[in-house]
C-alpha cells in the first residue's frame, strides 16, 4: 500500500515525521497538503484555509466553500450548530463525532468515510480521509501538521 515512512525521534524522545527534519521541510502550503498530508497515504484529500476564509492551498479536486467554512471557524467556539446539522465539507455532510477547541472530527455514516479539522491560531487543516484509508491515522497525521503549525506562530 504506499511507501512506509521513517519516523525519528527527538531530544525528549517525541516521535518527529521526516517532513519535520529541517532539510525535507516544506517550502509552500500547496507541498505542505501534496508531499506531506496527501503522500502520508493517511489523508485522501486535504486543504489549509486562513481563518479569514481564504484558501492556502487544497488538494485536487477538493474545495472547502467560503458557507462552509464560515459554518466551520465559529464552531470552534459554540459547536451547537455543528453537532446537530453536521459538518459540510466539498458539498458532503459528516456527522460531528468529536469536538473540542482545536480539533473537529467527522464520519459519513453512509461510507464511513471522515473528516479531521485542527485549528491552529491563523488557520484550519482539513483532512478527509476514504475508501481504504484508515480513520486513526488521519487524525494522527492532521493533528501532528496542526501542532507543528501552531509551535511555528501559525
Amino acid at each position: 500500500m504506499g511507501r512506509k515512512i521513517h519516523v525519528e525521534e527527538n531530544e525528549k524522545g517525541n516521535e518527529i515525521p521526516p517532513f519535520f527534519v529541517e532539510s525535507q521541510m516544506p517550502c509552500t502550503w500547496k507541498e505542505y497538503v501534496n508531499n506531506v498530508l496527501l503522500d502520508s497515504n493517511y489523508v485522501s484529500r486535504a486543504a489549509i484555509l486562513g481563518n479569514d476564509g481564504k484558501s492556502w492551498a487544497t488538494s485536487t479536486g477538493f474545495y472547502v466553500s467560503p458557507a462552509e467554512l464560515r459554518e466551520i471557524i465559529p464552531a470552534f467556539v459554540d459547536s451547537t450548530k455543528i453537532r446537530n446539522e453536521g459538518i459540510c465539507l466539498n458539498n458532503k455532510r459528516y456527522t460531528c463525532t468529536r469536538m473540542d477547541s482545536t480539533i473537529m472530527v467527522g464520519r459519513e455514516i453512509a461510507t464511513g468515510f471522515g473528516c479531521v479539522i485542527f485549528k491552529c491560531k491563523t488557520c484550519l487543516i482539513v483532512g478527509v480521509y476514504e475508501d481504504g484509508v484508515h480513520p486513526g491515522g488521519c487524525y494522527n497525521m492532521i493533528s501532528k501538521v496542526g501542532d507543528y503549525l501552531k509551535d511555528q506562530g501559525y
